[in-house]
C-alpha cells in the first residue's frame, strides 16, 4: 500500500466535527457584540441633531420643573455643546427649510410661551420619556440623553438581529449578515435620530419574536399591547396581529381577540388624552403642511385633498426610496424553503407597513424600521440554505492509495 497520504475532500455528514472544526462556539457573537460597540460608539459622538429632539429634552425636563421660562433656557443652553453649524440650523438661522419653518423655529428660540405649546404632541410617549428620564438620572445632559435613547436601543436591537438570524444560518455568517444590515443607512439612521423610532422597533421586534419566533405567547402579547406606549401608531400593528391570531392561527378566540384590541385602543385614547395632544388634524398639520409658531393658538384644517396631494406625494417618494429594494430581499426569504415562522412576520409587517402608509403616508425612513429589519432577516433566513444544499469541505487524512482514490 502506498504509504502517501490524500487528502481527501468529505461532506459534513460523514465527518465528525471536532472542537478545532467549529471553533471557539461563541467567537462570532463576541465579535459581532464588538463590532457593534464601535458602531454605537460611533453614533453617540455623531448623532443626527433633528429639530424634534429638542422638544423631548423638554419632556425630559418637564419632569423636573414646570416653568416654560426654566424649561426653554435649560433646553436652549444645551445647544452650547451642539456643533455650530447644527445649532444654526435648530435655532432656524441656516436658512434652510421654508420661510414659515424658519420664522417657527426662530420664534421658538425667543418664546418660552410658544416654545412649550408644541410638547403635548412628543409627550405620547411615554415609555421613550421615560427611558430618557432614567438615562438622565445618571448625569448626562438634556441632548447627551436624547442620544443614548436611540444609541442603547440600537445596540439591544442589533443582539436581537444576531440571535435571531442564529435561527436560521450559521454563527459566521449571522455575524457578517446581521452586522451588514445593522450598518445600512436606514439602519444607523435609526441609531443616531434621537427619536423614540429605535425603541420601538426593538419593541415591535421583541414581540413579533417572542410570538412567532419563540411561541411563547403571554411575554410577547405584554411587549405587543405596551409598544403603544412607545408610539402610539404601533395600536395598528397590535390590531393586525391580534386579527392573525385570531382568524388565522386560532390562537386567540374572538372575545380575547377583542378584548385585547380595546385594551389597545383605550390606551393610545388614555395617552393622548393625559398628554394634552392637539387631535389627528394638527398631527396631519404638522406633518405634511407646516409647523405652527403656536399650535395651543391655532385651529388646524386638513382636507381630504390635502390628504390626496400627500398621498401622490408619498407614493412617489416611496418608489425612489430604499421600500422596493428591501421588498425584494424580504421577497427571496419569503420564498425560501428555510424560515417557516418568519414568513408570517414578513406578511404582518408588510401589512402593517401598508396601512400605516395609506392611512399617514409621510416617507421618512425612520417610520419604516420595522420594516426594514424584518426584510432584512427574512433574507438572511434564505443563507440558511447554504448550509444545507452547499456541503461544506472538510479534508481528512486517508490511506488509500492513488487509484482508490480515483476510484
Amino acid at each position: 500500500m502506498d504509504e502517501s497520504n490524500q487528502f481527501l475532500p468529505v461532506t459534513g455528514a460523514s465527518a465528525p466535527a471536532t472542537q478545532s472544526d467549529r471553533g471557539p462556539r461563541f467567537l462570532p457573537a463576541i465579535i459581532f457584540a464588538g463590532g457593534l460597540a464601535l458602531v454605537a460608539l460611533h453614533l453617540f459622538h455623531f448623532p443626527s441633531y433633528r429639530i424634534d429632539t429638542l422638544n423631548y429634552m423638554a419632556n425630559i425636563k418637564v419632569l423636573e420643573t414646570t416653568d416654560p421660562v426654566e424649561l426653554h433656557a435649560a433646553v436652549y443652553g444645551a445647544l452650547a455643546g451642539v456643533p455650530a453649524e447644527a445649532r444654526s440650523h435648530l435655532l432656524g438661522l441656516d436658512g434652510q427649510g421654508t420661510p414659515q419653518q424658519s420664522a417657527m423655529l426662530k420664534d421658538r428660540a425667543v418664546n418660552p410661551g410658544h416654545f412649550v405649546e408644541l410638547l403635548p404632541c412628543f409627550a405620547i410617549r411615554p415609555l421613550y420619556i421615560e427611558l430618557l428620564h432614567i438615562i438622565r438620572k445618571f448625569g448626562f445632559g438634556l441632548f447627551k440623553t436624547t442620544v443614548l435613547g436611540s444609541v442603547l436601543p440600537f445596540y439591544a436591537l442589533g443582539i436581537l438581529v444576531f440571535i435571531w438570524s442564529r435561527h436560521y444560518t450559521s454563527g459566521p455568517r449571522a455575524m457578517i449578515l446581521s452586522f451588514l444590515l445593522l450598518i445600512a443607512p436606514v439602519s444607523l439612521l435609526l441609531g443616531r435620530c434621537g427619536e423614540p423610532d429605535c425603541l420601538s422597533v426593538l419593541w415591535t421586534g421583541c414581540a413579533l419574536y417572542l410570538l412567532f419566533e419563540r411561541e411563547h405567547s403571554f411575554p410577547g402579547l405584554v411587549f405587543l399591547l405596551s409598544s403603544v406606549f412607545v408610539r402610539t401608531d404601533n395600536v395598528l400593528l397590535v390590531l393586525i396581529v391580534l386579527a392573525y391570531l385570531w382568524l388565522v392561527a386560532r390562537q386567540l378566540d374572538i372575545f380575547k381577540a377583542g378584548a385585547l384590541g380595546l385594551l389597545a385602543v383605550s390606551s393610545v385614547l388614555f395617552i393622548n388624552h393625559f398628554a394634552g395632544d392637539y387631535g389627528w388634524k394638527m398631527m396631519y398639520y404638522r406633518g405634511f403642511i407646516a409647523a405652527p409658531i403656536a399650535p395651543g393658538e391655532f385651529t388646524a384644517s386638513f382636507s381630504f385633498a390635502h390628504y390626496m396631494q400627500a398621498l401622490r406625494r408619498g407614493i412617489t417618494e416611496a418608489l425612489a426610496g430604499p421600500l422596493i429594494p428591501y421588498f425584494l430581499l424580504g421577497t427571496i426569504g419569503y420564498l425560501a424553503p428555510t424560515g417557516q415562522r418568519l414568513r408570517k412576520i414578513v406578511l404582518i409587517t408588510v401589512v402593517f407597513t401598508a396601512v400605516h402608509f395609506v392611512i399617514f403616508p409621510l416617507v421618512e425612513d425612520r417610520y419604516f424600521g420595522l420594516y426594514y429589519m424584518v426584510m432584512g432577516l427574512s433574507a438572511i433566513s434564505a443563507a440558511g440554505n447554504l448550509d444545507k444544499e452547499i456541503p461544506r469541505l472538510r479534508f481528512s487524512r486517508s490511506s488509500a492509495g492513488p487509484q482508490e482514490a480515483a476510484a
